[in-house]
């Protein structure tokens, strides 16, 4: 047209024109795809910790650690991971791990990737010395490593790490966000699995302690009464009948005893780590193995009362010395323990029908459960039954239950 400016493209232009189309579609394909990607990973992690969450929470999972994480590894899609926990001494102990590692068992808080998550509750991405730091105690050559803080409700419960080797891709940012939420929602699930096991303990104990009082106040009482009675009808009647209502009376005794050790077994639950009961009751658990069976126990007198602190620690050692005596040489099928409270004498008594006393090959551990007894004022007696074996009878002054009368004895029969 006359007049007006001319706008022809030359081949260069157009080139220009088409390449810069190309970038456009290029960097938008890239673009989608990296959303594609990041949206997957998003859906893995979110997956993982649905999964992880559910089986935890009903219950099934026997190895919460290594499972956390097993999950988080395929989330991940790492090639290891490796969970810790808190240790005495400044030092993170490993509690689960998935993947091929030579991993340590522990690494010091104050130098390790995860003992700095545990510690500052921060996540990172691990680079440079620290990385090759890390691959030593793992005992991977380490080519990305991430360290995550297992954070739930203000507590630090561990941390996890997440590793790549080094013919693998790098993590990233969102690698790093995702790791973070998956072991809150990791933590969150354990804090609910304690609180449930809390719960259901808490009922128990409960259940036991209405049980416990209901053979105290009730069952025990009537049986006492009873035993009175026929103790009362005894002497109405001639020397046999008086033998047998006696030898009832005494069945009486020996059926309250039992139950009274079925309280304290019940009771055992209770943190009372100065109950005579519970920590002899313990003891004898800790020696079934050794013995092949499990010993008879049975109390007497208000020993939830006593002892002091001293006198009960000397119980307990000498019950100690005398059980693993039996285990270790009387080769006996059953052992009796006896432990009783009266007018300030605590008396514990063990019987067993193994071999019998014969020579002692060394007598350091006797000569202690002797020196034991009279620094409490008590004594030390070994003898033999007719029936064989070893009857060793320890006895000790209670300087904190002694009163006159305090077994609540009546008749010969205990409550």
């Amino acid at each position: 047209m006359a007049g007006g400016p001319d706008f022809v493209l030359t081949e260069q232009d157009r080139m220009q024109v088409v390449l810069r189309a190309l970038a456009a579609a290029a960097g938008a394909a890239i673009a989608n795809a990296r959303r594609l990607a990041e949206s997957e990973q998003r859906r893995r992690w979110l997956a993982a910790s649905g999964e992880l969450t559910s089986v935890l929470l009903s219950g099934g999972a026997a190895q919460p650690a290594t499972l956390i994480a097993q999950h988080a590894a395929v989330a991940a899609e790492a090639d290891f991971a490796v969970l810790w926990d808190c240790h005495k001494a400044g030092q993170a102990i490993v509690t689960g791990v998935s993947g091929a590692l030579a991993v340590s068992l522990t690494a010091p808080l104050a130098d390790s990737p995860a003992g700095q998550a545990i510690l500052t509750g921060e996540p990172s991405l691990v680079t440079g010395d620290r990385r090759e730091a890390a691959g030593a105690v793992l005992g991977a050559d380490i080519g990305s490593l991430i360290a995550v803080p297992l954070a739930a409700g203000g507590r630090i419960r561990g941390a996890l790490e997440l590793g790549r080797l080094a013919t693998t891709g790098e993590f990233t940012d969102l690698d790093l966000d995702m790791a973070t939420s998956f072991a809150s929602h990791a933590a969150a699930a354990l804090e609910l699995i304690e609180a449930r096991a809390d719960q259901i303990i808490l009922a128990r104990v409960e259940d036991h302690d209405r049980i416990a009082a209901e053979l105290h106040d009730h069952v025990i009482q009537e049986l006492f009464a009873l035993g009175m009675r026929l103790q009362g009808h005894a002497g109405r009647g001639n020397l046999v009948t008086a033998q047998q209502i006696n030898g009832y009376a005494g069945s009486l005794d020996e059926i309250i005893r039992k139950i009274r050790t079925s309280i304290f077994g019940l009771r055992r639950s209770q943190p009372m780590p100065s109950g005579l009961h519970t920590q002899l009751l313990e003891i004898v658990d800790q020696h079934t193995p050794q013995l092949g069976f499990s010993a008879a126990i049975r109390f007497a007198g208000p020993l939830e009362r006593a002892a002091d602190a001293a006198l009960t620690q000397d119980i307990l050692a000498v019950t100690r010395e005398a059980l693993s005596n039996c285990a270790r040489h009387a080769h006996a099928s059953t052992v009796s323990i006896s432990l009783a409270l009266e007018d300030g004498l605590i008396t514990l008594d063990v019987t067993d029908n193994g071999r019998g006393l014969g020579i002692p090959t060394r007598s350091s551990g006797l000569a202690n459960m002797r020196h034991r007894a009279e620094r409490n004022g008590g004594t030390l007696e070994l003898t033999t039954p007719r029936s064989g074996g070893t009857h060793l009878t320890w006895t000790g002054l209670d300087s904190v239950a002694g009163n006159p009368g305090g077994l609540g004895q009546a008749a010969g029969l205990s409550i």
